[in-house]
């Protein structure tokens, strides 16, 4: 039943939230940059694929099944992200390209330094940063259990995965899939880039022909 709303749910739907505002925040920068004409794009990708979640999660459940709610919704989310980075890299070319991963980096940044004040993080080892992000970055839903991680100590932290959980959604709407897999792995550089003393470097990627991503987490600085 969907009134049955446990923490595990509000934990996921605050990270399809921070999908909706990455969207929100790829808008604006793209307003700003190109104009209005960026903003109809946006808007069309919007009514195709759905409405934004503007209401708390029990009034948006309704009667409806939580777990069915909630994975109609990171479908439905992952998927206009990509279709709308296709429809602007079509409409504004090459320099929409790199644009894209610049707006990327930049709002990872912003919840980056959300996470440094909210966790209080100083000094941080790479698996605490990497556990935190676990609390931003929408990967799935909890049930899909596909990471394998290394843990080196205080230095390094490693994960690795054999089946990626956004391909499908990029392939529905037939957008680059190399372009999209750098575009999550810039989000995550800007998140772990604003918070001193860690680096996140993505070594091996499925969509480029390695037979796993391969995803590192470097302590940079002190001991």
């Amino acid at each position: 039943m969907s009134l049955f709303l446990g923490p595990v749910h509000q934990w996921l739907f605050g990270k399809i939230l921070i999908v909706e505002e990455r969207e929100r925040f790829l808008r604006r920068e793209f307003t700003e940059r190109f104009g209005n004409r960026a903003t109809g794009v946006v808007a069309e990708m919007a009514r195709k694929y759905g409405r934004y979640l503007d209401e708390p999660l029990e009034r948006l459940v309704a009667n409806m099944p939580v777990q069915e709610f909630l994975v109609d919704s990171v479908e439905r989310v992952e998927t206009r992200e990509a279709a709308i980075i296709k429809a602007l890299i079509e409409e504004f070319g090459n320099r929409a390209e790199k644009f894209v991963l610049k707006v990327a980096y930049r709002h990872g940044r912003t919840k980056g330094r959300k996470a440094t004040e909210e966790y209080e993080i100083s000094n941080p080892l790479p698996e605490r940063v990497y556990t935190i992000l676990r609390n931003f970055f929408l990967d799935g839903m909890p049930s899909d259990d596909v990471i394998e991680i290394e843990q080196r100590p205080n230095r390094e932290f490693i994960e690795r995965h054999r089946r990626c959980l956004h391909r499908r959604y990029w392939q529905n709407v037939h957008v680059d899939e190399r372009l999209m897999c750098e575009y999550l792995s810039r989000w995550v550089d800007g998140f772990c880039d604003a918070i001193d003393g860690i680096k996140h470097v993505k070594t091996k990627s499925l969509v480029k022909g390695d037979t796993l991503c391969e995803d590192r987490w470097l302590k940079t600085k002190g001991e």
